[in-house]
């Protein structure tokens, strides 16, 4: 998985780019390599609203989450809501 501006993608060499995501990040505390749980919470959360992650990257602090960009708005609600 790549990421690119979108005016590159329509360029790219890379027969299957696609276009039209938004990538949501999470930053936590270092603690949070010590909680079970915290992927599948975030995810359950979205999943409640009908919004599908395309990708998941996770990484010590930093969680990202690529979503459909029609969903970013309502993923970036629902996940404030339930990170409050």
């Amino acid at each position: 998985m790549y990421f690119v501006k979108e005016t590159k993608a329509d360029r790219s060499k890379y027969p299957n780019a696609e276009c039209g995501f938004a990538i949501i990040r999470i930053r936590s505390t270092r603690a949070v390599e010590e909680t079970p749980g915290v992927a599948s919470f975030l995810l359950s959360a979205l999943a409640s609203e009908g919004i599908n992650v395309a990708h998941l990257m996770d990484c010590r602090e930093d969680t990202f989450f690529v979503v459909h960009e029609e969903d970013a708005p309502m993923a970036y609600k629902v996940l404030a809501e339930r990170l409050a």
